[in-house]
């Protein structure tokens, strides 16, 4: 639709109250306004020239706070995104463990907090993480972050790179962790999710979809 907008106005310059032009002159114009709208220049910003999923360099093992409150499915049918299946959290704020809040990382290797070596130079030069995310009512509080894991071996990202919380809808929508200038060159919590009660009094439940470092 922008492509045939700038065309559109393009005529509107060239023939206002409906002057006769050649087409010998209009059709340069076209072409170039044709080409400007589909290099890569123009396309550069929404085309990553490299991508890594998060589950296939990551596992959702480092479950923290009120564990038990934690639900996880990482193959609902339930309305993904993208392809046949999403990952569905339930959070039930029981406060099972006294910790008031909740959350998940997904680690490399499983279960790793510092005490083993991560994913090293994997993810150097990658400008941002993206997400899909969705709350099954909308209103849900959740924070997300990547790196911020401590010990013999850490994340090189310290502190976590965060979205701070975000209030979900109910429809998918894309977020972005910014990540440019960062150093990547050791990576174990490729990605968090973090919520509490006092964000969801009543728990919620939330849906994620297409988690990937982008180039």
């Amino acid at each position: 639709m922008a492509n045939l907008n700038m065309i559109a106005s393009i005529r509107l310059v060239i023939i206002p109250g409906g002057y006769k032009v050649s087409m010998k002159l209009i059709l340069p114009l076209l072409l170039l306004a044709i080409a400007l709208v589909f290099s890569p220049a123009y396309c550069a910003e929404s085309q990553p020239t490299k991508v890594e999923n998060v589950s296939d360099r990551f596992i959702p093992s480092g479950h923290m706070g009120d564990i038990g409150d934690i639900s996880l499915n990482e193959h609902s049918a339930n309305n993904p995104y993208s392809g046949p299946e999403c990952i569905e959290i339930l959070y039930s704020a029981d406060v099972s463990s006294g910790a008031g809040w909740a959350g998940i990382y997904w680690q490399y290797p499983r279960n790793n907090w510092g005490d083993y070596p991560g994913w090293k130079d994997v993810f150097t030069g990658a400008k941002r993480l993206t997400f899909w995310a969705r709350g099954v009512n909308g209103e849900e509080a959740a924070e997300f972050k990547m790196g911020g894991i401590s010990g013999t071996n850490s994340d090189s990202v310290r502190p976590a790179k965060t979205t701070g919380v975000l209030t979900l809808s109910k429809d998918w929508k894309q977020y972005s962790i910014d990540l440019t200038g960062e150093d990547l060159s050791h990576v174990i919590g490729g990605f968090c999710w973090v919520t509490n009660k006092m964000g969801n009094p009543s728990g919620c439940t939330i849906y994620l979809d297409d988690i990937r470092y982008e180039w």
